[in-house]
């Protein structure tokens, strides 16, 4: 877990340090513009205050992460706690609902980016799949829990442990 906390802040400290970066450039353009005056004890305070911002920016994260991953295991539990004394049936049901799901929302989504290829290509007039604002809203939230949820937890090696 330490390696992938640490991954998960690598992009936190890379803005911290692009931010300390910027910052001390701003303070030696205005110092040679003559606009500020700074000795270096102000300087170092001011790149302390950046630092320290910085710090419980990510600390914040830390506890976005620890909350988020805490909501997962809940979820999991749960569900495994319901499962625990259900019949096969329903347990195969519970199995088959999310690779489903997930086919079918895929199917009518790239369904209705190549229809209107497909109908030029052949002559067959196939027509796009029309859908109310709500089942479009939930085919886009079931493959952006697939493709962008899902992936991210397998990159920070979490998909699945919990």
């Amino acid at each position: 877990m330490a390696n992938s906390l640490a991954d998960i802040l690598a992009p936190g400290k890379q803005v911290a340090d692009a931010a300390i970066g910027i910052g001390k450039g701003v303070l030696e353009i205005l110092q040679q513009a003559g606009v500020v005056d700074l000795n270096d004890k102000q300087k170092a305070e001011i790149n302390a205050t950046v630092q320290d911002g910085l710090i419980r920016w990510n600390d914040q994260l830390i506890k976005v992460y620890e909350t988020e991953t805490k909501d997962i295991q809940s979820a999991r539990n749960m569900q495994t706690s319901l499962l625990v004394d259900a019949p096969r049936w329903i347990k195969g049901v519970a199995a088959l609902v999310v690779p489903f799901g997930g086919i079918m929302a895929l199917s009518v989504f790239f369904f209705n980016i190549l229809a209107p290829n497909i109908a030029i290509l052949t002559g067959v007039p196939f027509r796009k799949i029309d859908m109310t604002l709500e089942e479009a809203l939930t085919v886009d939230g079931i493959i952006g829990f697939f493709f962008v949820y899902r992936w991210r937890s397998k990159l920070a090696g979490v998909a699945g442990k919990y």
